[in-house]
């Protein structure tokens, strides 16, 4: 490693490479491997909701953290997905999956697509309370293939579609 790079990964690891601040955001729900938050301010919220907005639930890869869609908002160049959501007008989410560990490791993709992301589906579409019962879906990496793991596992649920990044 070049003294260049000692100091970046020494940047990184303090935090010191953008600010740390986060967008404004309400836990929905805290159950283990399954807290929901709601990100934006209730003004925001209930705009959203006023317009007919489509909430988007942002689906993670486990043992990921949920704040992955969340890099330094208010920054330029843009690095908030969660930010760029707000600004389009809707309401977006994140099941955030926790920290995973040996403990864990009872869990399959299974316990994610019929168990984890369903209930956080259902409690998307019960909290915003739009006028329509339908959310999207925007997962990266594995989580896009949890998200169409759960679709495919249940064609009702309220998915009006999936977005995937990676």
């Amino acid at each position: 490693m070049q003294p260049t790079d000692l100091r970046t990964l020494t940047d990184v690891l303090r935090g010191d490479l953008a600010p740390s601040s986060t967008t404004a955001a309400t836990e929905i729900s805290e159950r283990p491997h399954a807290r929901l938050v709601r990100y934006g301010t209730d003004d925001q919220y209930e705009r959203a909701r006023a317009a007919g907005a489509v909430p988007v639930l942002l689906v993670p890869p486990p043992a990921v953290p949920a704040w992955c869609y969340d890099l330094a908002p208010g920054v330029e160049p843009a690095n908030s997905v969660v930010e760029f959501l707000i600004s389009a007008g809707t309401v977006p989410y994140v099941v955030d999956f926790g920290d995973v560990s040996r403990a864990d490791r009872h869990i399959g993709f299974e316990t994610y697509f019929d168990h984890l992301i369903p209930r956080a589906i259902a409690e998307v579409v019960d909290d915003f309370a739009g006028p329509t019962d339908a959310l999207d879906l925007m997962a990266w990496s594995l989580g896009g293939t949890l998200s169409f793991l759960t679709a495919a596992n249940d064609p009702g649920l309220p998915i009006r579609s999936i977005i995937t990044i990676g």
